[in-house]
Order: C-alpha cells, then sequence, then structure tokens
C-alpha cells in the first residue's frame, strides 16, 4: 500500500544566502536588489529533517548547524514512538523512504525503525527526482523568501530561535494539496486513496 509509505530528508537554510541578499526588494525599486552585510559576520546555517507522506508533513526537526549520525538516531527514535518532532505517530508495518546519504547509513541508525517493524527503502543513488522532500524543500525554501522579512524581524527579536521558528512556520505553510503532488511526481502515487494517475 503506497499510502502508507513515509520519505525523509534533510535540508540546509543559510542566514547569509536566504536573508542578505535582496532583503530590501520593493524598497528602492525592482530590479535593485540590496546586499545587507549588518549581520553577515555572525550569520548562520539550519537544517531542518521533513518526514512527509502523501497526504501531508508528518514530521518535523530543525536545528542550527547540520544532522550528525547522533541527531539521526534521536529522530529515528522520535518516529518510532512517535515523540518529539512527530505530529503524528507513524502506522505499524509501514516503510520509509530515504536518500543514500552517507549518515543515513550510520549503524543503529536505520535499526531503530526496524526493531519497531518500520521497513526502510534506499531511493535509487543520484535519484533526486525520485524523492519527494526534495519538491517539498523547493516549496519551503519559496516561502522562506516570500516571508524574508518575518524571518528578519523573527531573528532581531530572538536571535536563532526566531530564525527556526520562521522556517517552522514556512515548513508548514506548504499547502498539503502539494503533497500528493510531490508523491505523483516521483511515481509514488499508485495504489494511494484521492490521488488520481
Amino acid at each position: 500500500r503506497h499510502d502508507l509509505i513515509f520519505s525523509w530528508d534533510e535540508s540546509n537554510w543559510s542566514e547569509r544566502y536566504g536573508l542578505q541578499r535582496g532583503v530590501a526588494w520593493g524598497e528602492v525599486g525592482a530590479g535593485q536588489p540590496v546586499v545587507r552585510t549588518d549581520f553577515q559576520p555572525d550569520s548562520k546555517s539550519y537544517s531542518i529533517l521533513a518526514l512527509l507522506s502523501c497526504f501531508g508533513l508528518v514530521g518535523y526537526w530543525s536545528k542550527e548547524g547540520g544532522f550528525r549520525a547522533e541527531d539521526l538516531k534521536v529522530v529515528m527514535a522520535d518516529m518510532r514512538d512517535g515523540t518529539g518532532g512527530m505530529i503524528a505517530p507513524l502506522p505499524t508495518h509501514c516503510w520509509t523512504l530515504a536518500d543514500n546519504c552517507s549518515t543515513h547509513h550510520v549503524s543503529g541508525i536505520k535499526e531503530t525503525l526496524l526493531d519497531a517493524g518500520i521497513s526502510c527503502i534506499d531511493n535509487a543513488p543520484f535519484s533526486p527526482w525520485n524523492n519527494p522532500p526534495e519538491l517539498f524543500f523547493k516549496d519551503w525554501k519559496q516561502d522562506l523568501r516570500v516571508h524574508r522579512n518575518e524571518c528578519l524581524e523573527l531573528r532581531r527579536e530572538f536571535g536563532s530561535a526566531g530564525v527556526q521558528l520562521a522556517l517552522r512556520r514556512s515548513a508548514f505553510r506548504v499547502s498539503e494539496d502539494n503533497f500528493a503532488g510531490y508523491y505523483r511526481k516521483c511515481g509514488l502515487w499508485r495504489g494511494v486513496p484521492g490521488v488520481e494517475e
């Protein structure tokens, strides 16, 4: 049953490239981006890990910097137990799909899910077009660009926590209607209720 395929992946976002470039568009006129350098020396990067189904976002985690193997073990335990960043627990006897990133193959990561009866499927190597989260990340980053000023305001007021709040808001603003399309485009739609061929 393809409605029991859940895909997960990580993406990163940098303040330097996400906020600095063209922050003042609209203030000075179209086609005249202004490069802001007021926070460049301490600009940070963030990572999010998203767990998707064809019906929407099922899990969301974010952190400053990147996800290391020990972070992924915690995320896998959350997926198994329905805790932490999980919006809804995974059903038993489902499948998770992930790409071939080296950190996904560290000992103890997939075993956490396998021990709970959750199967793990590896995407084909070098096949991002078969990975639904890649399409989600594209829409997520587009929303961040649209709401750049909101992100700047939250950063000024709350620092790193404000940026992570802005990242989360953008993730949950992506329409649930898009997720069936991600799966359809990646060839994972067959047999999914409500997703037409």
